[in-house]
């Protein structure tokens, strides 16, 4: 009978996960997991309950041939049975852990052998799928039946966030990192170690390992505090760009880049400068008509010269390289005019500018003025600025 009842798994297996039906007797915290977790399994079935005053347990074998059993949808996958044991006297809960190990080469690589029993492991990459299944021989209808539990290998790429849109120096920094597959078990708080961050006056800079939020997040949080002085922190002058390095086991190639190279470990970098930055680097006056001569003008004329003028205002102490973009929009919300002004803002200075336009039509309109850092990756710099203008027909 359990011989009849691998070979149907197997032709389920074959099909698409979408085959398998959700399980309430075989259970774990998530759907997808990274490919060098532990995953803890629940079975939830009180049948197994033998002796209500004390702990039940059962062993597995490498053999596969027990009521639980794990495998992978690899074709050269083996199977196996863990041990499982209650998680107290009379709770007809059984648990059991999976260590996943990664197959070193990728798919050309050496299959890692299946084990069972105490300590279960089996070999995956990020796009295989975890097989649980238990063969229940008395389900709450009394019959026999197989339940099963899929879950999905998957590999990420980090993510950052930084926890203020601006930092000073004596500040303290807060990073955040994402990255689900560095949840490594489920029941303890993990961490990420070895992360470098230095800036340009500090080459050396610190390494600093960042704690995992809570069991089973996969958030990780970076602190470490920015100093012209102390010893002990990041040192960074105002305008200076602070360097954080992550080197991530399993990158969301991992799978291409375990059959490349030999390591496929990948190193992602995330940046912030120190000082005023964001939208309040930099602030502009709302733009004002002048004439070619530099005059103010109350309206503009139809098929007139006319000079839509502002003021850019550098709040930081450092240099700024700037695109100044000047936009017009007519009555229905439409951009009739964009044009765009490149330059250096001085330290703390105060910069004007004026681009031509000529209107073609009579009515009113809106002139926006935004600033941004570099017109090739733009980050916006300063708020929106705008002001309402009406072109009058020539007559």
């Amino acid at each position: 009978m359990k011989l009849i009842a691998f070979i149907v798994l197997a032709v389920i297996i074959a099909f698409s996960s979408s085959a398998f039906a959700a399980s309430d007797v075989v259970r774990t915290a998530s759907d997808e997991v990274g490919p060098g977790a532990k995953v803890r399994f629940l079975i939830d079935d009180f049948d197994l309950n033998i002796s209500p005053s004390r702990t039940d347990r059962f062993d597995g074998d490498d053999t596969g041939d027990k009521w639980v059993v794990f495998r992978t949808d690899r074709s050269d996958a083996g199977k196996a049975s863990p041990d499982i044991k209650e998680t107290g006297p009379s709770t007809g809960l059984f648990e059991f852990e999976i260590q996943l190990v990664p197959i070193e080469g990728g798919e050309d690589g050496e299959p890692v052998d299946v084990r069972g029993g105490s300590n279960p492991r089996i070999g995956v990459l990020p796009g295989d799928l975890l097989i649980v299944s238990y063969e229940d021989n008395r389900n709450p209808e009394g019959k026999k039946s197989l339940e099963s539990k899929i879950v999905a290998v998957k590999s990420w790429d980090p993510e950052f966030e930084q926890d203020k849109e601006s930092y000073k120096s004596g500040d303290r920094i807060l990073i955040t990192i994402t990255d689900k597959d560095a949840n490594l078990s489920e029941d303890t708080v993990d961490s990420l170690s070895d992360i470098r961050v230095f800036s340009e006056s500090d080459p050396a800079g610190q390494r600093y390992s960042a704690l995992e939020t809570e069991d089973n997040s996969g958030v990780f949080e970076l602190s470490f505090s920015v100093s012209e002085s102390r010893s002990g922190s990041v040192f960074a002058k105002d305008g200076e760009e602070i360097t954080i390095i992550y080197e991530d086991k399993f990158p969301a190639d991992y799978a291409i880049r375990s059959r490349q190279i030999n390591n496929p470990e990948k190193e992602f970098t995330y940046t912030i400068i120190i000082g005023e930055q964001g939208v309040s680097a930099v602030t502009q006056s709302a733009p004002v008509l002048k004439d070619t001569k530099g005059a103010d003008v109350p309206e503009a004329m139809v098929d007139q010269q006319v000079i839509l003028s502002t003021e850019i205002n550098n709040n930081r102490s450092i240099a700024l390289p700037f695109v100044a973009f000047v936009e017009v929009r007519n009555s229905d919300g439409q951009t009739v005019f964009l044009q765009w002004h490149t330059g250096t803002l001085n330290a703390s200075s105060v910069t004007g500018v004026g681009l031509s336009w000529t209107p073609d039509a009579a009515g009113n309109y809106t002139v926006r003025v935004f600033v941004v850092d570099d017109i090739a990756n733009p980050s916006i710099i300063s708020p929106v600025s705008e002001s309402q203008i009406t072109v009058l027909k020539n007559i």
